[in-house]
């Protein structure tokens, strides 16, 4: 997320939109107001069974690992030798000119959610998953049909579900354990969508994750939800049969759910500053010793080194990126899936993987690897590699997170100016997504060095609930100055704590109590990025 701040009388802005076309801004106006938005932080980077997709900052979808299934997203990768790759190739554009916004995967499907609202899929639709009534795999995106827009999607094992516009939840693909949450269970494929039933209305979802046989969402008022498999207790609730439909759990934890995950047999949330998590703890993915509990309903705290910004649940193991951006995991190590190379038995204490000790974004796993995003846009992955489904060009199992080549998949931010004075106009063209301003007043010290830098602000800024930090306000404390035109490009992205802090036009909101962060980088027509990280409380 991002907009521009430090802005004197006599600058003005020019902004460049993701498509082609000319925009006409009035030489030196005087800019008063802006809406700002950005595409998140966070869903851009998904992993499956054995492969792993990404968003780029182009908007382009890349994938690497095994296309056994046609996962990798084009049919033009058939002729992959071995069906495999270790290195990212490009999935097939969606039609219309449609840009991918988030991307999900389930153990041998992809899908995407478009910046109009619909939902493409690709891979494995042996059930459904991708909503193709053929039951055929299909290696290049279709369109799922859905009644209204979707705002969210998310895929588990070998089904899927998006969150429309209307707040309603509608899944496809197999249902034999309830896992479509619409009230029936049977042994058949489903590639019509088809809502979550029992869901009350004030019921709105902020998140949403599907496991293997089961799915748990939390609301904006902090309950939590889940559907589907009843097994091992990963569903959170006492219960001796399926649920059909979605299942309140009892509140826990002190205080409200801001996040939800689902792993193979068993699932996590985030609850105010600390992970619980339930089900399935045979290898200890519950953060809880598996000699004391094997299983369980009941919802068991983990304790991390600091508080959990977001959790994330593979096939026997979790992940966690904290408020410190670094990482820590915990369950099963048989492929070296926790960034350990100490040993390959399976750990219940949370550690952080080697490698990746800061800066992590995002974290996306899957039944034998994972892969996290940096703050800085990086990808880097780790676990299992026999299927090249690390990207890091070979096929053997890596105990510490390494790089994907050379991708990169930073959130980008558009900021459309809103009001000026005129004066006498100029036009000029552009093609990418940016944040331009010029002035004659400021400048900005570019540095010469090839290397990207990154410093944090070492202070903490302050705003109430409810309360507002004017643009200008956060580009000061880092010391950072709007670049002239000739010069550079800024972008502005909450990257930590965003349940805490939204933007809301040219401000950030304290939304509740606790801490976010906001990533400042400074992109020079010549010389390395520059990258600050802005940290707000919020009381």
């Amino acid at each position: 997320m991002g907009f521009a701040g430090g802005i004197s009388a006599r600058t003005r802005l020019c902004v460049a939109f993701v498509v082609v076309l000319l925009l006409c801004v009035p030489v030196g106006a005087r800019v008063r107001g802006a809406t700002v938005s950005a595409s998140p932080s966070r869903g851009r980077l998904a992993v499956g069974s054995a492969h792993s997709c990404a968003i780029a900052t182009d908007d382009v979808v890349w994938c690497w690992g095994d296309n056994t299934y046609g996962q990798l997203g084009s049919s033009t990768h058939s002729a992959i030798a071995n069906g495999q790759t270790s290195t990212p190739v490009q999935a097939a554009a969606l039609p219309g000119g449609r840009v991918a916004r988030r991307v999900t995967s389930g153990s041998r499907h992809v899908c995407v959610l478009a910046d109009d609202g619909t939902v493409w899929c690709w891979g494995d639709n042996s059930f459904g998953q991708v909503s193709h009534v053929s039951l055929t795999n299909q290696p290049d995106p279709i369109q799922v049909s859905l009644v209204q827009s979707a705002v969210a999607i998310e895929a588990g094992d070998h089904f899927t579900c998006a969150v429309l516009t209307t707040s309603s939840v509608m899944c496809w693909g197999r249902n034999n354990r309830g896992q479509l949450g619409n009230g029936t269970q049977d042994a058949s494929a489903h590639a019509t969508p088809t809502a979550a039933t029992s869901i009350p209305s004030s019921f709105v979802v902020s998140s949403l994750d599907l496991g293997s046989l089961h799915a748990c969402a939390t609301s904006t008022t902090g309950d939590t939800w889940c559907w589907g498999a009843y097994n091992n207790g990963r569903l959170g609730i006492s219960s001796v049969s399926d649920s059909l439909t979605p299942t309140r759990l009892s509140a826990f934890g002190g205080g409200a759910s801001s996040s939800a995950a689902a792993g193979f047999a068993h699932s996590c949330t985030v609850v105010a500053t600390n992970a619980w998590c339930f089900g399935s703890n045979s290898s200890g993915q519950l953060g809880s010793d598996a000699n004391t509990f094997a299983e369980s309903s009941t919802p068991l705290s983990v304790a991390f080194s600091a508080a959990p910004d977001m959790v994330a649940a593979g096939k026997d193991f979790t992940c966690a990126v904290l408020v410190s951006q670094s990482v820590e995991c915990f369950g099963l190590n048989d492929n070296g899936q926790l960034g350990e190379a100490l040993t390959t038995a399976a750990r219940h204490t949370p550690q952080a993987v080697a490698g990746l000790t800061s800066n992590v974004v995002d974290v996306s796993l899957g039944a034998t690897h994972a892969c996290a995003a940096l703050t800085t846009g990086a990808v880097k992955c780790w676990g299992a590699g026999s299927q090249g489904q690390l990207g890091n060009g070979g096929t053997t199992r890596q105990t510490s997170a390494v790089s994907v080549g050379t991708l990169n998949i930073a959130a980008t931010t558009t900021t459309l100016a809103t009001t000026t004075t005129l004066a006498t106009t100029t036009t000029l063209a552009s093609t990418t997504t940016s944040v331009v301003t010029t002035s004659s007043t400021t400048s900005t010290t570019l540095a010469s060095s090839s290397q990207q830098q990154f410093t944090a602000s070492s202070t903490t800024l302050t705003v109430k609930r409810g309360k507002y930090l004017a643009a200008r306000t956060l580009a000061r404390h880092v010391s950072m100055t709007i670049p002239k035109t000739s010069q550079g490009k800024m972008r502005f992205t909450i990257v930590s704590g965003s349940r805490n802090c939204m933007f809301v036009g040219t401000k950030v909101k304290g939304v509740r109590k606790g801490r976010c962060s906001v990533l400042i980088t400074l992109i020079p027509k010549r010389g390395p990025r520059v990258l600050r990280t802005a940290k707000v409380a919020v009381s």
